[in-house]
């Protein structure tokens, strides 16, 4: 399952029912085996557009290019705020619980908060990477990844992989995570977060930065998602069960 992901709870604003219908148009294109798929979504303010990318076939690899524009009457607040995050959300196997990636780590950075993550090829478990947070809240990003490979844990048996990588050879931010979005939004203790019958495969284009509104200024306008149109795309290969880990 593959889906457009720009919403999340940065203001108030974003959790107000749309006052336009269609606010962002999106093209996907989908290329498996030399054959292109077109399919265009119209989503609403706070949308996830949902899409079946189909089966990736052992020995094959799936390109996805998603080219994003916004339309409509966006409201002055909403422009202001900005995106929260854009990219692609998978919906993957709870057995690929085996995360390895090259990119910042081990723990999780921002656009504005990274300097403290090494640049390197590191390894963790998608439960390793959660971040317990007091009252619960979207965590574990990591930024500017180059590739990123889920597998199953050691001793889960053979299984394939599989391996994302950026169609245009540049970085992406990648977050995995056992609990839906809606949940961590929702949840006020650790107690109330539920485990999904997925993972939550995060492959951001841009995520928003942190800022430091909490005690100090907000984020930096260079930090912001503006409203403003985006093409962006991966590429998923699948890892032979026999192949070097």
């Amino acid at each position: 399952m593959l889906l457009l992901v720009l919403g999340g709870a940065v203001a108030p604003a974003w959790a107000q029912p749309a006052s336009r219908a269609d606010m962002i148009r999106t093209e996907f294109r989908i290329f498996d085996r030399g054959t292109e798929v077109t399919a265009e979504t119209r989503l609403r303010i706070r949308p996830t557009g949902t899409m079946e990318a189909g089966r990736i076939l052992e020995g094959t690899t799936l390109s996805v290019q998603a080219d994003v524009t916004p339309f409509g009457d966006w409201p002055q607040e909403l422009q202001e705020i900005g995106l929260p995050r854009l990219g692609l959300l998978w919906q993957v196997p709870c057995g690929l619980s085996r995360v390895k990636w090259f990119g910042r780590g081990p723990g999780e950075s921002y656009p504005d908060s990274h300097t403290a993550a090494r640049l390197g090829v590191w390894s963790s478990s998608v439960d390793e990477m959660i971040f317990p947070y007091v009252m619960p809240q979207d965590y574990g990003n990591r930024h500017q990844t180059r590739w990123a490979e889920l597998r199953p844990a050691e001793g889960a048996g053979e299984s394939a992989g599989l391996r994302i990588e950026p169609l245009d050879g540049e970085t992406f931010d990648l977050s995995a995570h056992p609990f839906e979005q809606r949940n961590l939004h929702e949840a006020l203790h650790r107690a109330d977060l539920r485990r999904a019958d997925h993972l939550q495969l995060y492959t951001d284009y841009r995520v928003r930065g942190l800022g430091s509104a909490s005690c100090g200024p907000g984020i930096s306008d260079q930090h912001r998602i503006p409203v403003a149109p985006a093409r962006f795309g991966l590429r998923l290969s699948i890892i032979r069960p026999d192949a070097a880990r």
